[in-house]
């Protein structure tokens, strides 16, 4: 997926002290709780779940718990292309339902994490003899001689 096209992520994994780090088969989570305080008083939101896909330097998914204009607490749901309201709350959830409906949302929303692969990756295989070695035709190259100092 695309990283998200909103740069606040940056700010508040900067400046929001982080709740928690998941790791998850295809994706990890990085959760920010934004306390209710004096000097944040208008903040809007009060939980930020930031999914990154593996080796992404910037989320590919926000789940937020924010408040409306009206004081209703609503799960929203930020991708590259839109913004959608996933679910309205009448009070403020504690932390851990936001917690599972983040993750929810993330493993929705996702592709599914890539099999693992072997030792070796890529879909091509070696041709070996019988014996778990080289096969006999094959050409071996002799050792190479130490330079001369």
């Amino acid at each position: 997926m695309e990283p998200l096209r909103d740069l606040t992520w940056m700010r508040y994994l900067l400046t929001g002290p982080p709740a928690e780090r998941v790791e998850r088969p295809g994706f990890a989570v990085v959760f920010v709780a934004i306390p209710p305080t004096k000097e944040r008083h208008l903040e809007r939101y009060r939980y930020r779940a930031f999914v990154f896909e593996p080796s992404a330097r910037a989320p590919a998914l926000a789940v937020n718990l924010e408040s409306d204009i009206l004081g209703e607490y609503i799960l929203t749901v930020e991708d590259f292309r839109d913004r959608i309201v996933a679910y309205r709350y009448e009070l403020e959830p504690p932390f851990d339902e936001f917690r599972a409906r983040a993750l929810e949302e993330a493993g929705r929303r996702l592709p599914p994490a890539a099999p693992p692969s072997g030792p070796r990756g890529g879909s091509r295989t070696r041709r070996t003899g019988t014996g778990g070695g080289p096969a006999e035709d094959a050409k071996t190259k002799p050792p190479r001689k130490p330079h001369a100092k």
